[in-house]
């Protein structure tokens, strides 16, 4: 078997699976295409491609950030900000640190305008890569391989071209073993939705499986997880609905931009406050410690449990002084200790490092979900003050996402509110 057959042969097996839908196939091969009314939106054409075009608008938003403060830019530095983000893809995705592999299609001007003009689909997997050229490109040339490659990315195929290059630089055999203890393609074969592992590849570089904080060894099996504090984050509305829990790496990353997932789709919420990215104060921590011990978000843990969870803030769980505090903070005896006791007692006096209000944008890439069907972004403010309520039947589903993080956030929109479908 020649070697490009066997790399297809591989690409075939963790995208596509064993059987191969040509109606998959054709979600999956169009380009990269951005809104004419917003040129830092990019505009999602068809189902399935959100889990590449999310985690790529969410490092395109905030270079663009950086770069010039606003999104309000030019076509030529959108893409100056577009190239630098596929360039931190590959980076991350690169398991040997040295060569990024980029796929692209070979110049086939009459080719391309005779099936244009036959109004033709090129849906054979076999046919498109036997025009793909394979290049491996040493990290310090790649940002001008990249920029020259734009024209090809915007055009039939350019989404496959991507899609191939971060597999390949990630190495096929490292992405299975990456999502080892899963043997379910890549692109679900009947709706081209991309796997969690998919969505974590473009997020953080590895095709992990799941969204928790590291390894979980159990019984001798690996289930592998996040294993570092992420450049841009992950929520999700599954974890409103119990199926899963989002690790810190994910739900607190480097920068203030997170992915987020409703059941079958992904949009992009982003903020140009840093601070809601700086490091937890210890009220902070001791919150979120407490509160995981009661995955159900009811605010109480059963008293049975107040030893670890001293333990694991890093307070005094000698077993003694243990029974003494459960007394103190369940002096009825009724088996569970209420969060705003157990705040009250060791941290009277609460720090915040989350601002109390901060901009927000939202990113939502399908024109259908857009009013009029333009593909804009959405600004609004956030508003987080503490509440000991729960909140959990609210009609705004993106703020049922983002109070799996901020869990009394309000949002107020200078238009129509976002949706996350």
């Amino acid at each position: 078997m020649s070697r490009l057959k066997s790399i297809f042969q591989g690409l075939n097996n963790v995208i596509w699976g064993p059987n191969i839908s040509l109606e998959v196939i054709e979600s999956w091969s169009g380009g990269f295409s951005f809104s004419k009314q917003c040129p830092a939106a990019l505009v999602q054409e068809t189902g399935g491609p959100c889990s590449m075009l999310a985690p790529l608008q969410a490092f395109l938003l905030k270079n663009l950030w950086y770069m010039c403060g606003t999104f309000e830019a030019s076509e030529e530095t959108v893409e100056v900000a577009f190239v630098k983000a596929l360039e931190e893809i590959l980076i991350q995705a690169c398991s040997n640190h040295q060569l990024v592999t980029v796929v692209s299609l070979e110049d086939n001007t009459e080719g391309d305008a005779t099936r244009t003009a036959n109004n033709e689909i090129e849906t054979d997997i076999h046919s498109f890569q036997s025009r793909l050229v394979i290049e491996e490109i040493k990290i310090p040339e790649l940002n001008k391989k990249l920029s020259h490659c734009v024209r090809h990315l915007k055009s039939k195929f350019g989404i496959l071209c991507f899609l191939y290059s971060v597999i390949l630089t990630r190495g096929i055999e490292v992405l299975q073993e990456d999502m080892a203890e899963s043997c379910e393609p890549l692109i679900e074969p009947v709706h081209a939705h991309g796997s969690q592992a998919l969505i974590n590849l473009f997020i953080t570089g590895r095709a992990v499986t799941n969204v928790w904080n590291g390894d979980v060894n159990i019984e001798g099996f690996i289930l592998k997880g996040i294993v570092e504090q992420s450049s841009i984050g992950y929520l999700s509305l599954m974890e409103h609905l119990k199926y899963l829990s989002v690790g810190s790496y994910l739900k607190s990353p480097l920068n203030p931009v997170w992915v987020i997932s409703s059941e079958t789709h992904l949009t992009v919420v982003f903020s140009p406050d840093k601070k809601l990215v700086s490091e937890e104060t210890p009220c902070e921590k001791a919150f979120r410690i407490f509160q995981s011990f009661n995955p159900d978000g009811d605010k109480f843990i059963s008293s049975d449990m107040l030893g670890n969870v001293l333990r694991e803030i890093g307070l005094e769980s000698d077993p003694n002084y243990v029974a003494l505090m459960k007394t103190k903070l369940d002096p009825e005896g009724l088996g569970v200790i209420l969060l705003p006791a157990f705040m009250d007692e060791y941290f009277p006096k609460r720090t915040r490092s989350v601002p109390d209000k901060f901009e927000i944008y939202h990113w939502n890439g399908l024109s259908k979900s857009n009013k009029d069907g333009v593909v804009t972004l959405k600004h609004g403010i956030a508003l987080t003050t503490e509440s000991d309520l729960n909140y959990k039947d609210d009609l705004d589903r993106l703020k049922v996402v983002l109070r799996t993080k901020w869990q009394s956030i309000e949002l107020l929109w200078d238009s129509v509110l976002p949706l996350i479908d």
